[in-house]
């Protein structure tokens, strides 16, 4: 039976995953493993998507099919899982996007995400019990003196886990905090310091260039 990176936070999930792993195709596990690269604004991306996500979309479209004035739809089963299908099989369908250029995924099981939005930084501060959402790292972020980049587990990427500024000049990392202000594990330095900021800083030269 294929086996599927998705990670799962209630029964619910458990049973959209061990549907989608006894019917998606090996094209569609790959797509849900792996992502799908889309082109946007002139950059590489990958589209991940999770089963949070997919909860979204079910929860919009049901509202779609509830009759006017209610707030609540019956749907069956075999529509959900529909749903599902159509949810991570859809190229269109945009959820977490990860920039190749600057974001990296290590055998080590960490991947690092780049923010991409004030909102982004004051969850993530909120989370992890720190102060990127705040003490004016939006404003530096907004000026570009440093960029705030997400280090999530690779199965559990929407999940905070450690938090990275950046800065651009010097192409240094000026800070690496977890939950807070905690001190990253050696496994996450490691990945930090001798695989994601040397290839960052080769990106980013060519970037410049």
């Amino acid at each position: 039976m294929i086996k599927l990176n998705l990670e799962t936070k209630t029964k619910e999930h458990e049973i959209i995953k061990a549907y989608l792993e006894e019917n998606a195709s090996e094209a569609l596990a790959d797509k849900i493993n792996n992502g799908i690269k889309i082109q946007k604004d002139n950059k590489t991306l990958i589209n991940k998507k999770t089963l949070e996500g997919f909860m979204n979309f079910a929860k919009e479209e049901a509202r779609k099919q509830a009759q006017k004035g209610a707030s609540f739809a019956m749907i069956e089963n075999e529509v959900v899982y529909g749903w599902a299908i159509h949810y991570f099989e859809e190229e269109s369908i945009e959820e977490i996007l990860l920039n190749e250029d600057l974001e990296l995924k290590s055998t080590n099981n960490y991947v690092c995400i780049i923010a991409k939005s004030k909102a982004e930084l004051i969850k993530e501060g909120e989370i992890l019990h720190h102060c990127v959402g705040r003490m004016n790292y939006d404003k530096k972020f907004t000026r570009e003196e440093s960029l705030i980049f997400f280090i999530r587990n690779s199965n559990s990427i929407e999940t905070p886990l450690v938090t990275i500024e950046y800065n651009i000049q010097s192409r240094k990392v000026l800070q690496c905090y977890g939950n807070h202000d905690s001190t990253p594990d050696d496994s996450i330095m490691k990945f930090v310091y001798n695989k994601w900021l040397p290839y960052t800083n080769k990106k980013l030269e060519k970037i410049v260039a």
